[in-house]
């Protein structure tokens, strides 16, 4: 889960977000979101989309699954906060 440039993770471990691509791309997708909305106005985008539409049609994550397969993403700088450096070592 995404809130601002943040990525929330539960039950996994960022080594298992870095080590899978398609999942980071995903997620970077929502950190690229909130950057050009926003942070209350993607909220609430995002929650009107998921009420009208469901989560699987909410046109934030058909973007986000889009960008799954898109290599540009790639080069979509991710810095880890002091605190999450320090999970990894």
């Amino acid at each position: 889960m995404v809130l601002g440039s943040t990525i929330h993770l539960h039950n996994t471990s960022m080594e298992e977000l870095l080590q899978n691509r398609r999942w980071l791309r995903h997620e970077l997708a929502h950190v690229k979101q909130f950057s050009q909305l926003g942070y209350l106005p993607f909220l609430w985008m995002y929650f009107r989309e998921y009420l009208k539409n469901g989560y699987r049609q909410n046109r934030f994550e058909v973007e986000a699954r889009a960008a799954e397969y898109d290599e540009s993403f790639d080069s979509y700088v991710f810095i880890p906060s002091s605190r999450q450096s320090a999970r990894i070592s």
